[in-house]
């Protein structure tokens, strides 16, 4: 029988944690933490949970395509679509299933329970109350991004305890996903490499 993937923020933030502790635990040093879209919720709520822990804390936070995590889903629950409408919906929000796997039946099948279990982490997920993080949080997104839209990604300074950096890039929800010189993604990745760096010299 199929494994039943996770459905909840909780539970990825749990087992995300329990990673991080196992690594440290093998190779202690200053890690930072990057998540994009839901990936940015887990990222900061896994942050939350390490600085009031006590446990291993990032040295920074980065977080991409992801409207502020104190902002509850106020949208309908595609999740619960049923299969044509829910894929037809998270196309035409996001993009991000690709041609060859909706015009391939069986790899849509393996797809679907995946992607409709992280579409319900997101849009039951309740905020944490007063969460806020204490190290650096850097926030970016797509100008053409509609989920999140750019003016949207500044309300991230209110669950930092420090200045909040934003920046936008060319693109839509994928921006991270270009590649070569001057892409988005290449420009991403830079910016992430200077702040990485800071905080290594900060460190030391």
């Amino acid at each position: 029988s199929r494994v039943r993937p996770p459905d909840s923020i909780d539970d990825l933030v749990v087992a995300t944690r329990a990673a991080v502790f196992d690594l440290h635990a093998r190779e202690p040093r200053p890690f930072s933490l990057f998540g994009h879209s839901m990936g940015a919720l887990i990222a900061f709520e896994l942050t939350v949970d390490l600085e009031r822990s006590g446990g291993p804390t990032p040295t920074d936070l980065f977080v991409s395509g992801r409207r502020p995590p104190d902002e509850p889903h106020d949208g309908p629950r595609i999740h619960e679509l049923d299969d044509d409408r829910f894929i037809d919906t998270v196309q035409h929000r996001y993009g991000g299933i690709p041609d060859v796997v909706r015009n391939e039946p069986d790899l849509l099948a393996l797809l679907l329970p995946a992607l409709r279990a992280d579409v319900r982490a997101f849009e039951t997920h309740v905020p944490l109350d007063d969460a806020v993080v204490r190290c650096p949080v850097h926030v970016y997104g797509g100008a053409d991004d509609l989920h999140p839209s750019p003016d949207q990604l500044s309300g991230w300074q209110r669950v930092a305890t420090s200045a909040a950096s934003v920046r936008v890039f060319d693109g839509d929800h994928f921006y991270l996903t270009t590649s070569g010189p001057g892409s988005s993604g290449e420009a991403l990745t830079a910016d992430i490499a200077s702040k990485l760096a800071g905080a290594a010299v900060e460190c030391r």
